[in-house]
């Protein structure tokens, strides 16, 4: 089954007490299910709570059948159809959404399409080096190219960027060294103190289509927090899948979206230009 909702009292049951703005996939029956009808809620002695915020809250606290009248317009169904009954839990942990099991494991590796799976990926090449790229009140955040081939964008530009953070954000200094794009906090645009992106833009620079690091390593010989123009390094078996951001600069892979990779890179900054100035999204 899949559930989201406030989760302060771990009463989503997926392990964590973190409030899921997303629905995410869950587990009922493990303390021994009462039913297995459809649409029902099949909860262990934990108390469930299955939607979004704006509602005053509907818990399923082992009465299977007060599921059904909680806010019918807002909820997925829990539980699992398996069966007749789901006696002792078994129709419950029948899975995220089949009957008889087999579809909810076909249901998990669904879900694994979100991170590119079985997308051919396209491979790019940087054909220029890395200008400072600035803000609109001149402040540098990171290094751009817009020379990327293929293009991604169509009628736009693309513009290659390595973006990086460190004290402006409360975060380390920026130090030289070898980083795993792959790892910790690099893995969100929200958290990523190194940050490799691409920014599809339209014919009005507007963003189209945002591709963010999933693996990949990114070596910096040469940096200075706060940036400068003058920074220097390589980047090397990138990999960059097409996500959405939020308003909150988390970055959210898009489902069976487009996948970029560039073998090797190596930039060493040049002066700044006017045409250096961005207007992608940048923390």
């Amino acid at each position: 089954a899949r559930c989201w909702g406030y989760n302060g009292s771990g009463q989503l049951g997926d392990g964590t007490t973190a409030w899921r703005r997303l629905s995410t996939p869950v587990q009922f029956g493990a303390g021994g299910g009462t039913g297995g009808t459809p649409g029902s809620c099949v909860a262990d002695d934990d108390a469930l709570f299955c939607g979004d915020q704006s509602d005053d809250g509907c818990w399923c606290d082992d009465l299977c059948a007060q599921f059904g009248d909680c806010c019918p317009d807002k909820f997925e169904v829990c539980g699992g159809t398996g069966g007749t009954g789901g006696a002792a839990g078994t129709g419950g942990a029948a899975g995220t959404g089949g009957a008889a099991g087999t579809g909810g494991a076909a249901g998990t590796g669904g879900a694994a399409g979100s991170g590119g799976g079985g997308v051919t990926c396209t491979e790019i090449t940087i054909g220029s080096n890395l200008a400072p790229a600035q803000d609109l009140f001149g402040d540098i955040f990171g290094y751009v190219s817009t020379a990327v081939s293929p293009n991604v964008a169509g009628p736009g530009v693309d513009e290659f960027q390595v973006q990086l953070y460190g004290t402006t954000l409360g975060l380390p200094p920026l130090t030289a060294g070898t980083f795993d794009l792959g790892a910790g906090i690099e893995t969100n645009y929200a958290t990523c103190a190194h940050c490799v992106m691409l920014f599809a833009l339209d014919a009005e620079g507007a963003t189209s289509r945002t591709f963010f690091q999933q693996s990949g390593s990114l070596t910096l010989t040469d940096v200075d927090d706060p940036l400068t123009a003058d920074a220097a390094g390589s980047v090397s078996n990138i990999k960059l899948i097409e996500v959405t951001i939020a308003p909150d600069f988390t970055s959210t892979p898009v489902p069976n979206g487009q996948c970029l990779t560039l073998a090797n890179y190596s930039f060493d900054s040049v002066p700044l230009a006017p045409s250096s100035v961005s207007r992608a999204s940048h923390r």
